[in-house]
């Protein structure tokens, strides 16, 4: 079989073409191989003509080999010309067993082919002197000269015997390695195994059996078990299973399942199933996108323990479905209502060897629904139509079964896998299916501005804020009060921490950073609480303190978790184990972060899109508030790329004796650029169009990320300006209401940020206390670079004229591209309804200009656009009256 070959010997003469003499270039005498395959058979040679019969050569006779019955040597038997042109007679190495029966390509009856010189007359035929051969004549020297040189060797040929040499052991390998698999294939066949083990587990009509079940699953192991089914339980193709089996990471697994499409001969249509597992020994890969850093298990670093984290399942499973039944001849179809009932319950797991349990590094009472278990209700309706033969084996047909459903949560508003899932599969599909158009925020007023909520208070953006205030930001309350009491394990996080309340009652969950990158989760969460709160959302008191193993505490009702997932009173041991894993001062006392809980009801985080049912307030659908939209250019500001629901939170609070739902953004300790993901910014946690890019690539093309180093300081990772695009960044999750962000969004966040001066960043970033030398000066430069980039791409994207002022005889406004130095000058224009010009004028160095209205108390509208270097941006309207009593009406910052 030449077909590995084919590449080394077409290599081979290329390279030989490109050597190659002209003589060399005629073609090469057909190889042996050729003559083997182009000549004719036996049959054809024993044709006996007249030109024949003038030659010295006796008649010939077709001779074929054909085995004896005895199984003895083939013995030679001869037909005359005759019969061989009316039987047919094949090569002596024809494909029949015997070697006499007719080719594959004969005729069922024994005549010739189709292509036999019989029926087409151009068919080519053997030359005359291979006619006159025979096994008894030998031809003459010099004809014997002719068919010694006739099958010649290809020139490539002696190029292939160096990879048949390299081939020849993998052939005998693979030889070797079928030769078991055939014995046992050829065993099967001839003994009918197959045949003989249904009979022993099958009843004799074949529709009962008991059957052993053996699953080999990628990380789970290898499991066995059997089940029972009967399938024509009352006479009607009703189908009754009961199965269980025990081994790999499955220790348990048992299920009961019944099925019948027309009950009783009813049209009722009634599925059922229950099922239990029980997982003992599951990994657990993290929270979001961080990694787990802790020394726990000596000797090994925090990704690893991270992979080695183990915890148990329990899962009980309810289904039911009832309906109707449609039977014809030809088909039958069923409509019905489906309810699937999941109920899952998590513990810890202790195993022999250096794995490690989950709580051994997580505090699971973060983690949703490990603690109380999360039961989901999956209710949706089911059609099945089925046009395949009934009777026997399904042979041809058609089988479709449909089913539509939205899953509830009963005891938790978020679940981890399902938003997971739907992140990256399920509603990211269904998103792009119904081809969205791009909508304007629904939360702005009619100065294009974002009013104070419950979800933004506007702060930087209507007012100068000092760096102190900046500095300061949510934490007015300050620091924990030493000493602290521990209450219980923290109930969030990626690294060990502490439940604690200080001297003066507030309760805080006191966050640490790990050995290998002190100071870096601690004051990323620092500085991006301060810096979001100067934005204008809610954030929670996140402060940086120091303390002393002397000053924490253990309260009398702290409780933890021990190895088998049951409650007991923390001790101290189990104090110092935690703050084992946290790094220390030279002064040996610990440096962590206290975020002090959020007062009021908690009621998870909020929704991606949508709105909150239990909300009489919550009136406009997440993914249209312009705070949540713009929240995207903020994010890729300082490089958040952790924003999802858990990630965020709702209570209910009492304030100045109003009740209502308040918003907060939570956990800002995902940093910047976490060393050991350099895809931060740049791709999402799993992301079809960059994957599917490097695919077809075959890993050739380099993606952006991969050019950026990591700074030679652990506390800023790999947090750079290199290779910064605002458009194309991307968190590790997919957020709706970014997908939603246009261009007056984006304009609105990016002037928010242009206000971010130096003295403020370094201000911002002095409450991350960076103690390695020229880390903080950096990370402000960073901080610095990146807001030039975002005020050049997004102000530059719209005509950027803002803070507008109106007087009885003028119009004033600022070019905040030129007041904040990314361009030099700028050239407004007023547009008539027909886009001509009827005045225009540049700014001043300051971006200002004032431009007349009209003395009358008409409704007016101005369409202004910008233009630099000969191109416009886009027009925007300003509405306005004007007169004694001139006011400003309303902004348009993109005219559609």
């Amino acid at each position: 079989m030449t077909y590995p070959l084919a590449a080394p010997r077409a290599l081979t003469l290329c390279v030989l073409g490109l050597f190659a003499s002209p003589a060399a270039a005629q073609p090469a005498p057909p190889s042996a191989e050729t003559d083997a395959a182009t000549a004719p058979p036996p049959a054809l040679a024993a044709e006996s003509t007249a030109t024949e019969a003038a030659d010295d050569s006796p008649a010939v006779e077709a001779v074929s080999s054909k085995t004896s019955e005895t199984g003895d040597d083939p013995v030679l038997e001869t037909a005359s010309p005759n019969e061989q042109e009316t039987t047919g007679v094949p090569p002596a190495n024809s494909n029949s067993p015997s070697g006499d029966g007719p080719t594959a390509d004969a005729s069922p009856h024994g005549h010739a082919p189709a292509d036999s010189p019989d029926e087409n007359p151009d068919a080519e035929l053997p030359p005359q002197d291979y006619l006159s051969r025979s096994q008894h004549t030998p031809p003459s020297p010099d004809k014997a000269r002719q068919w010694e040189m006739r099958p010649g060797v290809p020139s490539d040929e002696y190029f292939l015997y160096v990879p048949r040499a390299i081939l020849f052991v993998p052939k005998l390998v693979l030889t070797v390695v079928f030769l078991p698999v055939e014995g046992a294939a050829l065993a099967a066949d001839r003994y009918q195994v197959i045949e003989h083990t249904e009979d022993f587990l099958y009843n004799d009509a074949r529709t009962a059996a008991i059957l052993p079940v053996v699953a080999a699953q990628s990380g789970y192991g290898l499991s066995a078990g059997a089940r029972v089914f009967h399938d024509d339980l009352f006479g009607n193709q009703e189908h009754l299973e009961l199965g269980g089996r025990y081994g790999g990471e499955f220790s348990q697994s048992y299920w009961l399942a019944f099925a019948a499409d027309r009950l009783a001969r009813s049209p009722l249509w009634l599925e059922a199933e229950g099922q239990f597992d029980a997982r003992p020994r599951l990994l657990f890969y993290g929270i979001g996108n961080r990694d787990v850093e802790s020394p726990t298990a000596a000797g090994q670093a925090g990704r690893d323990i991270a992979v080695a984290t183990r915890f148990r399942e329990e899962r009980i499973l309810g289904a039911i479905t009832v309906g109707a039944s449609i039977k014809r001849p030809n088909w039958r179809s069923r409509i019905g209502l489906t309810g699937i009932f999941n109920h899952r319950e998590f513990g810890d797991e202790v195993l022999a060897g250096d794995e490690v349990s989950i709580e051994q590094i997580y505090d699971t009472s973060s983690l949703t629904g490990f603690d109380d278990g999360a039961d989901i209700l999956d209710i949706g309706p089911r059609f099945v139509f089925d046009s395949r033969e009934l009777s026997g084996r399904p042979t041809e047909g058609v089988y479709l079964d449909l089913f539509a459903s939205r899953a509830v949560g009963l005891n938790s508003p978020f679940d981890r896998y399902t938003a997971l899932l739907e992140s990256f599969l399920t509603r990211r599909s269904t998103r792009a299916m119904e081809l969205r158009r791009s909508v304007p925020a629904h939360n702005t007023n009619a100065l294009d501005e974002v009013p104070d909520s419950s979800w933004f208070t506007n702060r930087i953006g209507v007012r100068d804020i000092s760096p102190a205030e900046a500095a300061l930001g949510a934490s007015q309350a300050g620091p924990p009060v030493l000493p602290i009491t521990v209450t219980g394990g923290k109930p969030g996080g990626r690294n060990p921490g502490l439940m604690a309340k200080d001297a003066s009652g507030r309760v805080f969950v006191v966050k640490f950073d790990t050995k290998e990158n002190p100071e870096l989760q601690t004051s990323t969460n620092t500085i991006l609480n301060r810096l979001f709160w100067t934005l204008g959302y809610n954030v929670p008191n996140d402060t940086i303190f120091f303390f002393k193993r002397a000053d924490v505490l253990l309260g009398p009702g702290a409780r933890v978790k021990d190895a088998l997932g049951n409650k007991r009173s923390m001790t101290d041991q189990d104090v110092s184990d935690i703050l084992f894993a946290a790094p220390r001062s030279a002064d040996r006392s610990y440096r962590a972060t206290a975020s002090e809980f959020i007062g009021g009801a908690p009621k998870g985080g909020w929704l991606r899109e949508g709105t909150r049912d239990d909300d009489p307030n919550d009136v406009i659908p997440h993914e249209h508030r312009r705070e949540l939209r713009g929240l995207r250019v903020f994010a890729s500001w300082v490089n958040h790329s952790d924003m999802k629901q858990d990630n965020s939170h709702d209570s209910y609070v009492d304030e100045n004796g109003k009740q209502f739902l308040k918003h907060y953004l939570l956990d800002f300790g995902g940093p910047p650029a976490t060393p050991g993901r350099p895809p931060t910014g740049f791709e999402h946690l799993f992301d079809w169009s960059v994957h599917t890019r490097a695919f077809l690539s075959l890993g050739l093309w380099v993606r952006p990320w991969e050019t950026i180093e990591e700074m030679p300081w652990p506390s800023v990772g790999t947090f750079s300006a290199k290779n910064f695009d605002p458009l194309t960044w991307r968190g590790m999750f997919p957020y709706w209401p970014y997908s939603e962000l246009d261009e007056a969004d984006a304009y609105w966040a990016a002037k928010l940020i242009m206000r971010f001066d130096r003295p403020m960043l370094k201000a911002l970033v002095a409450e991350g206390q960076l103690s390695e030398p020229n880390a903080a000066s950096y990370v402000v430069e960073t901080l610095y670079e990146r807001r030039r980039i975002i005020g050049k791409v997004f102000l530059e994207a719209v005509t950027p004229l803002d803070h507008f002022q109106i007087s009885e005889r003028e119009l004033c406004m600022v070019d905040l591209s030129v007041k904040h130095g990314l361009v030099s000058s700028g050239l407004v224009e007023v547009l008539d309804e027909q886009d001509q010009v009827v005045f225009d004028n540049l700014v001043d160095r300051r971006g200002r200009l004032c431009i007349p209205i009209p003395a009358t108390d008409d409704y007016s509208v101005y369409r202004l656009r910008v233009r630099r270097r000969g191109k416009s941006k886009p027009i925007m309207q300003v509405h306005f009256k004007g007169g004694p009593r001139a006011r400003l009406l309303g902004i348009v910052r993109h005219e559609r």
